[in-house]
C-alpha cells in the first residue's frame, strides 16, 4: 500500500470517527512560515476527508477550545466570551480554501486591515 492509499484509510478513519461524535481538534503549524499555513493545510485535508465545512470549522473553534478547557471563554462568538475572530472574503462552509482569504482580523474589540497586519 502506497501513501495514497494510507491517507485514503486515514482519512476514512477520520470522517467514522467524527460521525461518531469523537472530539477533533486542529493542530499547530508554528514555527513554520507563514503562520498558519500549517492550519490551513490540515482543513483541506479534513475536506478531502469527505467532513463538511461546519465540522472542520467546529474542530478548529469550539472543539479545539473544549480540547484545552477552555471553551467558557473561546470556540463561539456568544455574549460574555472573548472575541478575536477572522473576516474572510467567501464561505468556508461550501468551500473551506476560502478561510485563506481573511481580509480582516477583531482582537479584543479591535479591527484590523490584512494590510495593517502584514505590514
Amino acid at each position: 500500500a502506497g501513501a495514497g492509499a494510507i491517507a485514503t484509510a486515514n482519512g476514512g478513519l477520520l470522517k467514522a470517527l467524527v460521525e461518531e461524535n469523537a472530539l477533533l481538534v486542529t493542530g499547530t503549524d508554528s514555527p513554520f512560515v507563514p503562520y498558519g499555513a500549517g492550519l490551513h493545510a490540515e482543513l483541506r485535508l479534513y475536506q478531502r476527508a469527505g467532513l463538511s465545512g461546519a465540522q472542520i470549522l467546529r474542530s478548529a473553534t469550539i472543539s479545539s477550545a473544549r480540547a484545552a478547557g477552555v471553551d467558557s471563554d473561546l470556540g463561539t462568538l456568544q455574549a460574555g466570551k472573548l472575541a478575536d475572530f477572522v473576516v474572510v472574503d467567501g464561505d468556508p462552509l461550501t468551500r473551506i480554501g476560502d478561510a485563506d482569504n481573511v481580509v480582516m482580523t477583531v482582537k479584543n474589540g479591535v479591527v484590523y486591515a490584512l494590510e495593517d497586519l502584514l505590514e
